[in-house]
């Protein structure tokens, strides 16, 4: 019943959506297109009005997880959201992101979220969850010092997820396919 109910929430969520087109102009007259744009009231401009949304664990897929999306924001200079949940700190990702400045890579806004959890904290430098038994408001506090400290421009709040969702589609193991394809084959 619980896969029914996912299964079913998920595809209202799909064709919720469905009422929306994309309706290109071509031939109409235009002096200069540009699609800069500034977020949040930031006066820099960024190269297109998108952003890399903040994705947890991506060191599960390779080992540099989010500071590979670190080294493509730079590059593109599109804004880069960084999870909470991220396999990399977000100290490490701003490393990086200065390194590449120094280097001469484009610049690009570094932003952190944060999710406030009851019942679980970090620990290790790969961010890894061990539960506890309440909020740890210390923890999220240096934490989001320490997303300040190194530089990140924004600080996003989420709080639709006082807990860590049991999530039973996600707990399935890899499909063999996956398992056997090594990292960057284009599979």
């Amino acid at each position: 019943m619980l896969l029914l109910t996912i299964a079913t929430g998920f595809n209202a969520n799909k064709n919720s959506w469905s009422f929306l087109r994309f309706l290109p102009r071509v031939n109409v007259p235009v002096r200069a297109v540009s699609t800069e744009t500034t977020f949040l009231g930031n006066p820099a401009q960024v190269p297109l009005p998108i952003f890399y949304c903040p994705t947890g664990q991506t060191t599960a897929g390779h080992p540099d997880g989010e500071l590979n999306l670190t080294r493509s924001a730079a590059a593109t200079g599109v804004p880069q959201i960084v999870s909470t949940m991220a396999g990399i700190s977000i100290t490490e990702c701003a490393a990086e992101r200065d390194r590449l400045v120094r280097d001469g890579k484009a610049r690009a806004p570094l932003w952190w979220q944060l999710y406030i959890f009851v019942g679980c904290c970090f620990s290790g430098r790969r961010q890894a969850l061990t539960r506890r038994e309440k909020t740890d408001r210390k923890e999220s506090e240096r934490r989001m010092r320490d997303a300040v400290k190194a530089g990140c421009e924004a600080i996003l709040i989420t709080v639709d997820a006082p807990e860590i969702g049991n999530r039973e589609a996600d707990a399935k193991p890899p499909s063999s396919s996956l398992m056997e394809c090594e990292p960057h084959a284009g599979c």
